[in-house]
């Protein structure tokens, strides 16, 4: 990833092919255009034209100029550049979507989706882990499993499917799922997104403590 002031790049290894530009252009300088076709009348209204074999010697500058652009503009497209992107990921660990999914977060469900979608677009490029954690899941019988850490692409689909339940969050339960044994306590800090309903039953201050034994953590609440 490189960055140049709000401009960021995916792939910056993209613009080495900018290197071969020049030889590009030294292939369209002498490479002329194609042959112009040219319809004829009779052959009787011919005979008094003087015969000329006349080949361009090299493509007009105008359009090498503008082969050029289209290239040059190909090899920046590849390297895949962002308009203030987000906020960079810290720590190297996976990308945690602690995200409450309960009756109170049916407010502004649209936005919330979208947020989700942008941090796992950030760690697909920064080749993360992801692993979403809703807090209104009804645990089964058994109880509830322990988080899976997914692919960009598997968390976006996951992200995608969920949504808001008409029962309250349980966020010890979700919190058990993630340090129970086989889940993410213990692996290498990563960074935790909380994206929280707003409401405090007196539980935000331990919820914190305990996701901030995952990584560095950031919380989205609504008012």
């Amino acid at each position: 990833m490189l960055s140049l002031g709000p401009l960021s790049l995916a792939a910056p290894w993209a613009l080495a092919a900018l290197a071969a530009l020049p030889v590009l252009w030294w292939l369209l300088r002498i490479t002329p255009p194609a042959p112009r076709l040219a319809r004829f009348p009779p052959v009787r209204l011919l005979m008094n034209l003087i015969v000329r074999d006349e080949t361009p010697a090299a493509a007009p500058p105008w359009l090498i100029a503008l082969r050029l652009v289209l290239a040059a503009a190909l090899i920046l497209a590849a390297a895949e550049p962002l308009l203030n992107r987000t906020a960079t990921l810290r720590g190297e660990g996976p990308l945690i979507i602690f995200v409450d999914d309960g009756w109170a977060a049916a407010t502004d469900w649209p936005g919330r989706r979208e947020m989700m979608a942008g941090l796992i677009d950030q760690a697909g490029r920064d080749g993360r882990a992801v692993a979403v954690v809703p807090t209104a899941i009804v645990p089964t019988a058994a109880g509830r499993a322990g988080v899976e850490l997914l692919a960009p692409t598997e968390a976006r689909s996951v992200a995608a499917a969920l949504q808001p339940k008409p029962w309250p969050t349980d966020r010890e339960a979700a919190l058990a799922a993630l340090t129970a044994p086989g889940g993410l306590a213990g692996g290498q800090p990563g960074h935790v997104v909380w994206l929280s309903d707003g409401l405090d039953d007196g539980e935000a201050e331990s919820v914190l403590e305990a996701l901030q034994a995952l990584g560095t953590v950031s919380v989205a609440a609504d008012p």
